[in-house]
């Protein structure tokens, strides 16, 4: 009785412990507008992903019963599959059901550790322990021979393997695999029984990803703005590799911005790849076989996340996470690196908790704990969830919670105050620049070469003539007289690649020690346009045109090229955005239609 009085309080506290992040922590996924029956509109604050999202039926009732968080719940259910999991891996914790509960909490924090509140993942990692350990069951079943004789544990199976696929959703396809190679390869209690036949592993398959398929065949695809054809709204290098799905549906935009989930796990890959490596070092030689192989397959798998955020963005698209996600349905629309790097992390605790060394145990824990102290603080709250808070209007929350939103994530890195001044942007976005070589001005760029262009005799084309862009090249424009400019167009004519790849613009008079400086854009992902429904996104790159913070009083614009390229840097034409009454609008030209 007193045994199991601990047990029961042990429960309390792993429970207490893995459901207070989720009160404690900002959501970095949303719900947005659009729904269609049970389905709603997610969106991802750090990676743009936006897809349709149910919440599982099962979780919801009993959360809402309890008044708790629906994520909260599926933590705790999370927690009772790893407590089966330790209890067939870990010989330190096989006998003593108090002290496996406390910690079977610590790989489920190791999730959220390297994660955050998110929950497409812990929808997507909710089940899947438990789903593995009834996998484990049916595979000891089978192989003793008596597996048809035991119904109940198979309709249990596939009632963990459809609860599986209602949380997981697009993702459950990837889960139901991970189950399937845990419950083979790292759960396998002998080797000495029979070999399973071909229609007990495919009644094992239909059962861990039947109902997946099902979810991936008819999950329905959300309705994105309309945007036009040329637009994206995830940073691009504009020269680089396309990415597309080769399985599942597709989206006319890409919208899961690869970019910038290396750039949020690469930290907490790179820990969780020397926290591998040092258990696969110490722990080797007093493993078993199925712990070597879980020391082996995690160290492997953590690799795959380091090849997926270290590599330069070209070479990252032929990564083993880059290319199964073509491969799988869905994999380019949601976030499935993220699903990854939680389950990682995930089966790093639980290989640290099977080490011989309580010593190497302890410290590795430590490190799957502490990961959120290296990882980005947009895990735990993104910047964009200040602008979800009631206080917002209606029109910026809803511009946020969109395709749109890794678009307003880096203008507000140029201009803190973008969404304030959103209806600024909307309208100069729309307005006419104007020829600046045919209102009296100039232009130069220097370093320059000059060439010739037949069609236009008179007017300067220049190039840095350098075959890259290094930094430090300044283009120079000089107005008539000194003007109230918005904004600034360099044109790279018909060289489509030879547009700079960063930029800082300052303005005032001619001397550039007295200009002032205006704004300064990192990474040039083409000029800012609108949709009718006034979603921002962004155009083609090398239509070079910046639209300034707010208006600025100058003769003459300065803009240095700081970025680097394999490729000239051309200006074919400038234009500016003025207000100036006298010049003449037959040399300007409106930006692009928006649909």
């Amino acid at each position: 009785m007193i045994g199991m009085l601990r047990a029961v309080l042990a429960f309390l506290l792993a429970a207490a412990a893995v459901t207070a992040p989720v009160f404690m922590l900002a959501p970095v996924s949303v719900d947005a507008d659009a729904h269609v029956g049970p389905w709603t509109a997610l969106a991802s604050l750090n990676l743009n992903a936006f897809h349709f999202w149910r919440s599982d039926s099962f979780v919801r009732l009993f959360a809402s019963s309890l008044s708790l968080p629906a994520a909260a719940f599926q933590m705790v259910i999370m927690l009772c599959g790893t407590w089966l999991a330790i209890r067939q891996h870990s010989a330190h914790f096989a006998r003593t059901p108090a002290l496996r509960w406390l910690v079977s909490a610590v790989p489920c924090l190791a999730v959220l550790s390297f994660v955050g509140l998110d929950r497409f993942v812990i929808g997507s990692l909710a089940w899947m322990p438990l789903l593995s350990m009834m996998l484990f069951a049916l595979l000891n079943a089978t192989r003793a021979s008596y597996g048809a004789r035991v119904l109940p544990l198979w309709v249990m199976a596939l009632f963990v393997s459809v609860q599986n696929s209602a949380s997981a959703n697009q993702s459950s396809v990837c889960t139901g695999l991970g189950a399937l190679f845990i419950a083979r390869y790292f759960w396998e209690r002998s080797q000495d029984r029979r070999a399973l036949k071909v229609r007990e592993a495919l009644a094992l398959a239909t059962v861990a990803l039947g109902p997946a398929l099902w979810v991936a065949v008819t999950a329905p695809t959300v309705p994105l703005p309309a945007y036009p054809q040329d637009a994206h709204v995830v940073p691009e290098s504009g020269t680089s590799l396309l990415y597309h799905a080769l399985v599942g549906p597709a989206y006319p935009v890409l919208t899961l911005d690869r970019i910038a989930a290396a750039a949020l796990y690469m930290p907490g890959s790179a820990l969780l790849l020397a926290v591998s490596l040092a258990l696969l070092v110490t722990g080797g030689r007093g493993a078993t076989p199925n712990q070597k192989r879980l020391l082996l397959g995690t160290a492997a798998a953590a690799v795959c996340l380091v090849l997926d955020s270290a590599l330069p963005y070209d070479l990252s698209l032929i990564a083993p996470l880059a290319t199964l996600s073509r491969l799988l349905p869905w994999g380019t629309v949601v976030p499935l690196v993220s699903v990854a790097i939680g389950l990682v992390a995930w089966l790093v605790a639980v290989a640290a908790l099977s080490h011989s060394s309580r010593f190497v145990l302890a410290l590795a824990c430590t490190a799957s704990l502490l990961g959120s102290f290296i990882v980005s603080p947009e895990l735990f709250s993104p910047s964009l969830a200040a602008y979800l808070a009631p206080s917002a209007s209606a029109e910026v929350r809803r511009l946020v919670a969109s395709p749109s939103s890794s678009v307003i994530r880096n203008l507000l890195r140029q201009d803190p105050l973008f969404l304030d001044h959103i209806d600024y942007y909307h309208h100069k976005a729309s307005g006419h620049f104007h020829d600046l070589f045919r209102q009296g001005g100039s232009y130069s760029l220097a370093p320059s070469v000059p060439l010739r262009d037949p069609a236009q005799p008179g007017r300067p084309r220049l190039s840095t003539g350098i075959a890259r862009q290094v930094g430090g090249e300044l283009c120079t424009a000089k107005l008539p007289k000194e003007t109230l400019v918005s904004g600034v167009e360099i044109s790279p004519g018909r060289n489509w690649g030879d547009f700079p790849r960063s930029m800082t613009i300052s303005a005032g008079p001619c001397d550039r020690a007295s200009a002032k400086h205006v704004v300064t854009v990192d990474g040039w992902q083409g000029p800012l346009l609108f949709t009718s429904d006034g979603f921002p996104y962004w155009g083609r790159h090398h239509f070079v045109r910046v639209i300034f913070p707010q208006p600025v009083s100058a003769q003459c614009l300065f803009v240095e090229q700081t970025g680097t390229a394999p490729y000239d840097w051309s200006v074919d034409q400038v234009k500016v955005l003025s207000t100036h009454p006298q010049l003449d609008t037959a040399g300007s030209s409106p930006a692009p239609a928006t649909p």
